[in-house]
């Protein structure tokens, strides 16, 4: 999804940080923080993790580091391969 809409994730990575879209948009932007991280959890509570919440925290916060990393990189950056080993990880059970 990353690769194939590339510009609107770099315009919605550079908007997000910006103090002056943090202050008049926090509202917007926690509910739609809360809204992936429920989703996760509730996937998680399925899963029989033990941590379902922080279990959601933790794959939200690389999911996004590894977007960051590639926007930032994306020749370099081994985005696919990060793709996979989530993907391994999370197919397993292995949280």
């Amino acid at each position: 999804l990353i690769r194939t809409h590339e510009k609107f994730w770099r315009f919605a990575t550079k908007v997000r940080f910006q103090a002056a879209v943090q202050e008049t948009a926090s509202a917007t932007i926690t509910w739609a923080n809360q809204f992936i991280i429920s989703s996760l959890t509730d996937n998680f509570k399925k899963t029989g993790a033990a941590q379902p919440e922080m279990e959601a925290l933790l794959l939200f916060a690389v999911i996004d580091a590894v977007c960051i990393h590639w926007l930032q990189n994306p020749t370099a950056y081994p985005l696919d391969a990060m793709k996979n080993l989530l993907i391994q990880k999370y197919s397993h059970g292995q949280f």
